[in-house]
């Protein structure tokens, strides 16, 4: 697992804490699902993400910074 996947998971975690929400990947799925005007993601996805095994696309990390109030850059 490489770090740069290992600390976006930990950043994604940490944002959603902030927000009130559990990092949990059923919670970041509806979360997602429901800004996303796009292709809805399915659990194994975000699950992914919260477990750093891979990143999202730039489309989809663009609406994950949104959703909690950060750049995608510092989310990525």
């Amino acid at each position: 697992m490489s770090d740069e996947r290992q600390a976006f998971a930990q950043r994604l975690a940490d944002a959603m804490r902030a927000k009130g929400y559990e990092a949990k990947p059923g919670v970041l799925l509806v979360l997602f699902n429901t800004h996303y005007p796009g292709r809805s993601i399915g659990f194994s996805s975000a699950s992914k993400w919260l477990r750093g095994l891979t990143l999202p696309e730039q489309d989809k990390l663009q609406v994950l910074a949104e959703l909690f109030g950060m750049e995608p850059q510092v989310l990525r």
